[in-house]
C-alpha cells in the first residue's frame, strides 16, 4: 500500500510562510509524489499541493483550458501554456500622470484634448519628471529590456522628431549593490503620420535596449526621464504630450521558487529560521 501524508497542522511566521507547508511538501517528495512533472499526463496527481505542476493531456485529463502546462494554487489549476522557455512579452509602467516631477524645469499639465489634460514637454526647454521601476520575479533572466515612450502631438500636424532621454541607475536588492552612477539612453521618433492626437511609441532599439544578465528579482531602475528639446535632432515644433514610459521585458515562468537570494535554489519552498516557541498553547516561529 502506498503512503500518503496527510497535512501537518498549521503553524504560522510572522512573514507568512508555514512549517506545515514545507513539511508536507518534503513528505510528498518521500512518498513519491513529483512536484514538477512535465510529462503529458492523463490523469490528476492522487495529492495535490499549491506549487505542484503538471503537464496535462487535455483529453483524459482536462483541468479546464485543454492541454498545456498547469500549477495548482489555491485549491485549482491554473493554466501555464504560454509561459515557456522563450518567454512572452509584458510591461513594467509608469504613468507620467503620477510620476515625481523635476525639481528645476517640470513639465506643465495642459489639456490634452477636451478635459483630459496630460504631461506637456515643451520644445525649448529640457523639462523632466522621475520614475522608478522594480524588477518582478517572472522576467527571463539574461533577457534584453526595451525602454519605449507612449506619446502624441496633441492637436499639432507637425512631422518633426522629438527625442526623448532616460537616465538611469540601477542595482540590485537585498544588501548587494549601491546605486552606480547614472547612464542615459535616448530614443528620437518623427511625428510621422502628421496626424493630430496621434499615438505614438518610440522604443529603443536592440543595441540600446538594457542587458538584464546582472539584473535578478527585485532589482530597482531609477530614471529620469525628459525630452532633449535643446538637441539638434530635436525638430518637432510645439509640446509633446508624454503619457507613459515603460520597459517591455520577457517573462518566461510565474515566480521564483524564493522570495530573496538565492531566488532559484533546489528547494522548492524556503524552510523557516528561528525555533519554535509555545506561548499560551499557541506554537510560533521565532
Amino acid at each position: 500500500m502506498r503512503y500518503f501524508p496527510e497535512p501537518p497542522p498549521v503553524i504560522q511566521s510572522e512573514d507568512g510562510r508555514t512549517i506545515s507547508e514545507y513539511l508536507y511538501r518534503q513528505l510528498l517528495l518521500l512518498s513519491g509524489e513529483q512536484i514538477y512533472d512535465l510529462d503529458k499526463n492523463g490523469m490528476s496527481p492522487d495529492r495535490v499541493v499549491d506549487g505542484m505542476i503538471r503537464y496535462a493531456n487535455g483529453t483524459d485529463w482536462n483541468p479546464g483550458s485543454g492541454e498545456g502546462m498547469y500549477i495548482f494554487f489555491k485549491n485549482r489549476w491554473r493554466f501555464l501554456t504560454e509561459i515557456s522557455s522563450d518567454g512572452y512579452w509584458e510591461d513594467y509602467t509608469a504613468d507620467i500622470g503620477t510620476a515625481k516631477p523635476g525639481l528645476t524645469n517640470p513639465p506643465d499639465f495642459i489639456a490634452f484634448r477636451n478635459g483630459i489634460v496630460c504631461a506637456a514637454f515643451d520644445d525649448g526647454t529640457d523639462e523632466d519628471v522621475f520614475v522608478n521601476f522594480h524588477i518582478k520575479h517572472d522576467f527571463k533572466e539574461g533577457s534584453k529590456i526595451y525602454p519605449h515612450c507612449h506619446w502624441s502631438p496633441g492637436n499639432n500636424t507637425d512631422t518633426g522628431t522629438v527625442r526623448w532621454g532616460i537616465e538611469y541607475s540601477i542595482a540590485k536588492g537585498h544588501q548587494q549593490e549601491a546605486f552606480p552612477a547614472t547612464s542615459t539612453v535616448y530614443i528620437e521618433q518623427a511625428a510621422s503620420t502628421g496626424t493630430a492626437y496621434m499615438h505614438y511609441i518610440a522604443e529603443t532599439p536592440t543595441a540600446d535596449a538594457l542587458d538584464s544578465s546582472s539584473f535578478e528579482p527585485d532589482t530597482v531602475i531609477m530614471c529620469r526621464v525628459f525630452r532633449d528639446a535643446n538637441h539638434a535632432n530635436d525638430t518637432f515644433t510645439g509640446d509633446a504630450f508624454l503619457f507613459q514610459v515603460d520597459l517591455h521585458y520577457q517573462k518566461s515562468k510565474v515566480g521564483t521558487k524564493n522570495k530573496r537570494p538565492d531566488f532559484n535554489n533546489d528547494d522548492f519552498l524556503e524552510p523557516p529560521v528561528g525555533g519554535i516557541s509555545i506561548t499560551g498553547g499557541t506554537p510560533t516561529i521565532s
